[in-house]
Parts: structure tokens; C-alpha cells; sequence
């Protein structure tokens, strides 16, 4: 399992390029580059992938065709709760957040 979220980064006064990335509680999981744990490895690994599907996931348009470009489109808040959330995921990695 990976460390507890929210992972948040600091920047150390060594350096403007050095971090340290630290979990929800207080533990360093990267120092210098070094990443601390095999499981949080295969996450940030993942990374890319995991923006990949949020940026899909965030982009759909609810709604039906069944292969009938004349079919009806529903609504389904359930897809706009997770477009919501895809998009707030997608500005916290690209440091859009507020």
C-alpha cells in the first residue's frame, strides 16, 4: 500500500532544484531524488498513466449513441461528478491548483 494522501512536495533551502515529497504524515518519500518505498516507486511510475485516463475520463460527454448517431443523450451525474473530480485531479498534478 502507498503512503497515507495527500502527498504534498517542499522545496528545501539547499537548492531551488531539490524537494522533498512527503505524505499526509509528515514521512519523506522522496529526498533528492531518491524515492522511499517500492510501492510509492510503482505509483509515481504510474503517474503519467493514471493523467492519462483522469484527462479521458475528464473530457467525456455523458450520453448514449448505441451505435445510432439520432439516439438521445441522458444525463448522468454520476459521469459529472467524476469529470469533476478528473479535473481537479489533473490541475493538483499540473500545479493548477489553488
Amino acid at each position: 500500500m502507498h503512503s497515507p494522501t495527500p502527498w504534498h512536495y517542499e522545496k528545501t533551502f539547499e537548492s531551488p532544484n531539490l524537494f522533498y515529497l512527503v505524505d499526509n504524515n509528515d514521512e519523506t518519500l522522496i529526498h533528492k531524488g531518491r524515492v522511499i518505498g517500492l510501492d510509492n516507486a510503482r505509483l509515481m511510475a504510474a503517474a503519467p498513466k493514471l493523467l492519462e485516463a483522469l484527462q479521458k475520463i475528464a473530457d467525456h460527454k455523458p450520453g448514449y449513441t448505441d451505435g445510432d448517431a439520432t439516439a438521445t443523450s441522458y444525463d448522468c451525474w454520476a459521469c459529472e461528478e467524476m469529470n469533476e473530480i478528473a479535473r481537479a485531479a489533473i490541475a493538483a498534478a499540473k500545479g493548477e491548483q489553488g
